[in-house]
């Protein structure tokens, strides 16, 4: 397809394939809550490597935490529990 007419098309495509996805649209909107609740406070990323072994999770039990991924299936992090869970996919 020519460039000129991609990039012409873009916006339309976005604006209707954002309006139909409403399932996409109310996780957002629900996501949207969240935004400055913890504003000005640290929190700790749990990613599931060889080197969470070596951390004391039970320190962290009242912070905010958030796991990623896989650490559903690790007790330790199970047991502390996160505040958050976040899921990402690679392609």
């Amino acid at each position: 397809m020519n460039p000129k007419i991609r990039e012409f098309i873009k916006p339309a495509y976005n604006f209707f394939k954002d309006g139909i996805d409403i399932k996409s649209n109310l996780l957002i909107k629900k996501n949207s809550k969240l935004q400055d609740c913890y504003k000005g406070k640290r929190c700790f990323l749990l990613l599931t490597g060889e080197s969470i072994n070596q951390i004391n999770l039970h320190k962290l039990k009242n912070q905010i935490t958030f796991a990623t991924n896989w650490s559903f299936a690790m007790p330790e992090i199970l047991n502390m529990p996160p505040t958050f869970y976040l899921g990402s996919q690679f392609n």
